[in-house]
């Protein structure tokens, strides 16, 4: 089916349904825009014949974000690191948590060892 289209007070002329929808979507056409058609009475907003979809433009001069790109982290520098320093590596991270688990673990245990010898 075809509509009469207007914009701002001014006849844009015929359009069919598909081209109306794709109009909305890429925000060329409002829900406020008028329509008319045969059998109506009156010209009615464009909102009430069809579904508007949201459109909401990207802000000027930055890249559209893309919703299902994985997460992202800058890990290269830590945040409080000063001048040069490296991050350290895997097993130095390892060994410096086992090396302080085993002194937690040895502090907790010294109360029960001492019992025993005394």
């Amino acid at each position: 089916m075809n509509y009469h289209v207007a914009k701002n007070g001014a006849q844009l002329g015929q359009m069919s349904e598909e081209e109306i929808t794709g109009r909305l979507a890429t925000g060329e056409l409002s829900s406020g825009d008028l329509c008319w058609t045969d059998g109506m009475a009156e010209w009615q907003p464009l909102g009430s014949k069809f579904r508007s979809p949201v459109f909401v433009p990207p802000p000027s001069g930055t890249a559209s974000i893309n919703p299902y790109a994985a997460p992202s982290s800058n890990v290269l520098r830590a945040p409080g690191a000063v001048g040069n320093m490296d991050l350290a590596g895997r097993w130095y991270r390892w060994l410096s948590a086992f090396i302080e688990g085993g002194i937690i673990f040895g502090l907790c245990a010294l109360p029960l060892v001492l019992q025993r010898c005394f």
